[in-house]
């Protein structure tokens, strides 16, 4: 009996574990943030500040995590957290002006970037760090971190344009981005350059394959039969044969660079899947 005893006992207590309340998890996980910025650990601290306020979102943790934000440089989400603290507080806690202080600080410093793009005859995605930005938001200038920022426009028909942005605190830039080169026109570029190319080895095939019968007949007119005793003779038919293997070969690329180039260009006029790099 007191063997069971001892054993419901034990599974009591494991079960109260299992179902603490969360506030004393998250003040374990605010003490250790706490600490880790101290010590200038400002991503552990952010993370365990994050995670303890996930679990209890006391504005103290709030408070903390935004100025830990703030000091990594993650200003846009600093400034939001700010904000939510300051709407979370009744009017008489003083961190209520702390909140809304630092939040209009921020708003001064924070660095902006405004994307324009232009007109296009067909629409067009613009995504700045992986989020879309419509046509409400463009040409407005968006509070952003300090630091690079991607913009890629993607637009169906052309190949993506990638624009590459670094943007200091305070500072405000914009960008002017547009769309890419259709893929049709590059098709039918590269279908004329390969025809060019094609056009220009026919045109060396012909050439080498007249230099090779001029070799063969100076070779045939100083020999004797199939006898060729002179120095000179032989040179003209060694140089005939490579004449002729050379004429050959350009023979059959510029035959295949031609016919590629009439597909690829062929091609361009007809469905342009999207292509993207």
């Amino acid at each position: 009996m007191r063997a069971w005893l001892l054993t419901c006992a034990v599974a009591i207590s494991v079960a109260t574990a299992a179902h603490a309340d969360p506030r004393t998890e998250a003040e374990s996980l605010f003490r250790e943030g706490r600490r880790a910025a101290e010590v200038g650990n400002y991503e552990t601290a952010c993370a365990k500040f994050d995670a303890s306020r996930k679990l209890d979102p006391a504005p103290g943790t709030l408070l903390n995590l935004a100025d830990c934000e703030e000091t990594r440089g993650q200003l846009t989400r600093a400034w939001h957290d700010f904000l939510a603290l300051a709407d979370m507080l009744p009017e008489l806690d003083e961190r209520k002006g702390v909140a809304l202080e630092r939040a209009r600080n921020l708003e001064r410093t924070m660095p902006k970037l405004r994307v324009r793009l232009t007109a296009a005859s067909t629409p067009a995605r613009v995504i700045r760090d992986d989020v879309e930005l419509g046509d409400t938001t463009l040409g407005v200038a968006l509070p952003v971190d300090p630091g690079k920022h991607v913009v890629v426009v993607s637009q169906d028909g052309f190949r993506d344009h990638t624009y590459a942005v670094e943007v200091s605190r305070g500072e405000e830039k914009d960008v002017q981005v547009e769309r890419g080169v259709h893929i049709g026109n590059g098709l039918r570029a590269a279908g004329v350059t390969l025809a060019g190319i094609g056009v220009a080895s026919l045109a060396a095939s012909a050439t080498t394959g007249i230099l090779a019968l001029t070799n063969v007949a100076a070779s045939n007119a100083m020999c004797t039969g199939n006898v060729c005793t002179t120095t000179g003779a032989v040179d003209s038919y060694n140089r005939a044969r490579t004449f002729a293997l050379v004429s050959d070969i350009t023979l059959g690329a510029g035959v295949a660079l031609v016919a590629t180039g009439i597909i690829v260009y062929a091609l361009s006029h007809g469905h342009t899947p999207e292509v993207r790099f």
